[in-house]
């Protein structure tokens, strides 16, 4: 997946929760200034990244 719509997905994702980006980054331990490199689309982590935060947020029951 390009790094636009990995990014598109990543702040589709955290607005979701209503976290800001730095709140949202410390649910998952990452680096705010990474994360928000993530949601600039400047770098993307890999794919399975994506799916296993989903997958931790509908656990903590921050999304749907």
């Amino acid at each position: 997946m390009s790094k636009g719509k990995m990014a598109d997905k990543f702040i589709e994702l955290r607005k979701e929760t209503g976290l800001s980006q730095k709140k949202f980054a410390a649910v998952f331990e990452i680096p705010a200034g990474s994360y928000a490199h993530w949601e600039q689309g400047l770098v993307a982590p890999p794919d399975y990244v994506y799916n296993m935060m989903v997958d931790k947020l509908k656990q903590d029951g921050l999304i749907k």
